[in-house]
């Protein structure tokens, strides 16, 4: 009988490894003098494939690599910039060798950070049935928020809405931040952030009254002439028991005083104060 006896040389070249590593990505100094920052540059990591023997590529970690996008002249300016990545071994390990890297390069934004704060516009149709003599109002968690990011895609911004159509009997629901810009296009933010993704929605069912509208008169003759009011009654959302002080069903807008008419056919025009929370 013969025996054979195999070894695995553990000096064999030809083995290779895959480490992760994160993508070290830095601005030069000048850049930074001028208020530019990188943006879309965290979190990026790079597959670095090394070749040596089976104890090397079997040991080496991503504490022995770095992966380093390398700076050049034109992150002076804002704009997208690509990079060239370069991996290169830290370590006391160096019985391997670096194979390649992927990606091969990385996409950065440069540009000025600014920070902006925009009113939210609530466009939150409530649909209402007008037989049961009640109007749905929805409310938003907050009105503002901030925005921090590019200033280039900050600028794009011109307005920041929440848009929906609810039903009564919706009582309340989260809803997703919109952007757009000044032609009324949805903006897509790449960089920019928000200090909320979105806000609560709350739906408040009122009733509804029809209030007459009326005018105080003040130094009117005793036979002053008729006034008529256009319109004449409005159609009021509120709280049930704002709607019960109104008395007599009639508004109050303003004052007519006769010392200020001529004596000819008049026209005025008063701005309609609701009661709060109508």
């Amino acid at each position: 009988s013969a025996w054979f006896i195999i070894t695995l040389s553990s000096n064999a070249e030809n083995r290779t490894a895959s480490v992760d590593v994160p993508i070290i990505v830095e601005l030069p100094e000048d850049a930074q003098k001028e208020d530019l920052k990188l943006f879309g540059a965290e979190g990026l990591t790079a597959t670095v494939v090394v070749k040596g023997n089976l104890m090397a590529t079997s040991t080496v970690t991503s504490s022995d690599i770095q992966a380093v996008a390398t700076q050049n002249a034109s992150l002076l300016s804002p704009g997208y910039h690509t990079l060239p990545i370069v991996a290169r071994q830290t370590g006391i390990k160096s019985n391997y060798t670096i194979d390649s890297v992927n990606p091969s390069d990385i996409t950065v934004y440069v540009d000025r950070e600014k920070q902006a704060e925009f009113t939210i516009d609530n466009q939150i149709t409530v649909e209402h049935n007008d037989e049961k003599n009640n109007y749905g109002n929805a409310a938003l968690s907050q009105t503002k928020v901030i925005l921090t990011g590019p200033e280039t895609e900050v600028n794009e911004i011109k307005s920041v809405a929440v848009i929906d159509t609810l039903t009564e009997d919706v009582t309340s629901k989260e809803e997703k931040l919109r952007f757009f810009d000044e032609e009324g296009n949805e903006i897509i933010l790449d960089y920019t952030t928000c200090d909320v993704d979105s806000v609560e929605v709350s739906v408040t069912v009122l009733p509804i009254k029809t209030i007459s509208l009326g005018v105080d008169v003040s130094n009117a003759p005793s036979d002053y002439p008729k006034v008529e009011i256009s319109p004449s009654t409005i159609r009021v959302a509120g709280p049930q028991d704002t709607l019960d002080k109104i008395k007599d069903s009639k508004l109050t807008i303003g004052t007519l005083d006769f010392t200020k008419l001529k004596n000819e056919s008049v026209s005025e025009k008063f701005d309609i104060t609701l009661p709060s929370g109508c």
